[in-house]
């Protein structure tokens, strides 16, 4: 066994089974990595999008306004992404449940009401919580959520 090898089998101890999900479902005429978010005070879970080129997660401002979140309007921010530029407002932290685990999630809050996704997670979420792996070659991805972050 080689120095890479051992670190790898230490660096696997840290994360559960690994979880295989299909890109589901059709969005925009493309299969997605989409993610069941739960949240307490919404009845059912929202699909969320996968975004590996995201550094925030986001949320409409609709599901914003139905969580209660307290948000300081005050504190706009401009951001870029591929639809170009789009104002936004931090949100506090709030629970979230995926795949059975429960983590807290500060949400960065579009301010159009056009936003076309419900939840995005991006690097400051799913990413710290799990270990992903794109095959979208298969329209899957794998995720390794991670033991030590509840």
């Amino acid at each position: 066994m080689n120095v890479s090898q051992l670190m790898s089998d230490e660096e696997d101890n840290k994360f559960f089974s690994k979880i295989t999900l299909d890109y589901s479902p059709t969005i925009f005429g493309e299969p997605m990595p989409l993610l069941k978010v739960g949240f307490k005070s919404l009845p059912q879970p929202l699909l969320a999008l996968v975004d590996s080129g995201a550094t925030s997660s986001m949320l409409n401002p609709t599901i914003a306004d139905a969580l209660k979140l307290k948000i300081n309007y005050n504190t706009k921010k401009l951001g870029t992404g591929a639809g170009g530029t789009f104002e936004y407002v931090h949100s506090e932290p709030v629970e979230v449940e995926i795949l059975g685990q429960k983590y807290m999630v500060g949400f960065n809050i579009m301010l159009d009401n056009n936003f076309a996704w419900t939840c995005i997670l991006g690097h400051n979420s799913i990413f710290k919580f799990a270990k992903i792996v794109f095959k979208s070659y298969k329209k899957q991805f794998d995720i390794f959520l991670r033991k030590d972050i509840n």
